[in-house]
């Protein structure tokens, strides 16, 4: 009997707990402290008496609740009562006192209730606020997006301040098509560092075979002079790029609608036998006394984004829109689907060669290499 008595006794909190969504802990275990001070385990009264039909709570008898269950009773009957508008809006708005625990069934579910309410209410009204703002914000950086500017179409601003104000092809590729203006032989020497010092040296690098290398020199042998398109006309804004993906630039031009459209140039150029020439730099610094490791790379590719100047597109392009769905939580759940779906558009091919043989351009650079790297004058 006691076992039993004891499970209901626990049962029935989490009865009501289970209806409640936000409720302070420090009020619950008031209540039910109260409770148990307002009644004795020993009393009982028939189930009948309370309007409640009889149930099973535990593995002990039933039928009878101590005055505390009763409590415990009235309480989860009041807290399930439908409420009235009116009476919703008057435990929002009403206090609650020092808190619940006055062994009163019905104050004490009052109490609660109103505690449940401006709860939930509270938490209402910070998500408004959070989103208010967050709309708010959008708003201004989407203002701060809108120019009246004439340029239709604007390249990559990290790497081109190439625009053009029309749809014209030849306009275009004006602007565009140029030939690249970063175009490098790039030679570096490197020496083997003892095992302790990678530790300390900050432009230590790790090669093959778990090694350690530091930089003895770098330079770079600029090549921009000597780029031409590789074939067509001298002066033919079109050379370079294919006849198929001309097409498919000016029917871009014409029909595309979409704000985000994208094209992308691919911009590749050729320099025939540069590994000889390679072979010869290699061989010209071994020749003057360098032992380490020699790197010489030809930067081939490089592509050129055109984007469109419209206020959406430039709004979903700025860092500040990204910093804004970083701090929106859920931004870029939405962010990045879209922006993978709607930032399209062609690829393009556009081809260039360097316009001197091997032979003539070591003429003017064989001369000034030595051990050390490169030399600007003669020594």
């Amino acid at each position: 009997m006691a076992s039993g008595a004891f499970a209901r006794s626990l049962l029935l909190p989490v009865l009501l707990l289970h209806g409640v969504v936000s409720l302070r802990t420090e009020t619950e275990e008031n209540t039910t402290s109260n409770a148990s001070e307002h009644g004795n385990s020993s009393s009982a009264v028939p189930v009948g008496q309370l309007g409640l039909e009889s149930f099973d709570i535990g593995p002990g008898k039933h039928g009878h609740l101590t005055s505390s269950e009763q409590t415990w009773r009235r309480i989860l009957v009041e807290q399930r009562r439908p409420k009235s508008a009116t009476e919703i809006l008057l435990a929002i708005g009403g206090g609650t006192g020092a808190g619940a625990g006055s062994g009163n069934a019905t104050l004490d579910a009052e109490i609660l209730q109103r505690m449940q309410y401006q709860d939930r209410v509270v938490l209402v009204l910070l998500l408004a606020a959070y989103f208010v703002a967050l709309i708010f914000s959008a708003t201004l950086i989407h203002r701060q997006a809108t120019n009246a500017s004439p340029i239709i179409y604007y390249a990559d601003p990290r790497y081109s301040d190439a625009v053009v104000d029309s749809n014209d092809l030849d306009e275009y590729l004006e602007a565009f098509n140029q030939p690249p203006t970063d175009v490098q032989l790039h030679v570096r020497g490197l020496v083997p560092l003892p095992g302790l010092l990678p530790h300390v040296v900050d432009d230590s690098v790790e090669l093959w075979q778990g090694l350690y290398y530091r930089y003895a020199f770098s330079f770079s042998l600029d090549l921009t002079p000597w780029i031409v398109a590789e074939d067509g006309e001298a002066g033919d804004v079109r050379n370079g790029m294919p006849e198929d993906d001309l097409k498919t630039l000016a029917e871009f031009l014409e029909t595309n609608s979409n704000d985000l459209g994208r094209v992308q140039i691919r911009k590749t150029v050729s320099w025939h036998a540069w590994e000889e020439l390679a072979m010869n730099i290699k061989h010209k610094i071994r020749q003057s006394g360098f032992t380490g490791v020699l790197q010489v790379n030809f930067k081939q590719n490089d592509v050129m984004s055109v984007y469109k100047n419209t206020p959406w597109a430039n709004f979903l392009h700025m860092s500040s829109t990204k910093i804004l769905c970083g701090l929106s939580i859920f931004g870029y759940i939405l962010y990045f689907p879209y922006m993978w779906f709607r930032v399209s558009g062609p690829v393009l091919r556009s081809n260039f060669k360097i316009d001197i043989d091997v032979d003539s351009y070591w003429e003017l650079v064989g001369n000034k290499l030595s051990a050390e790297g490169f030399r600007s004058s003669d020594r």
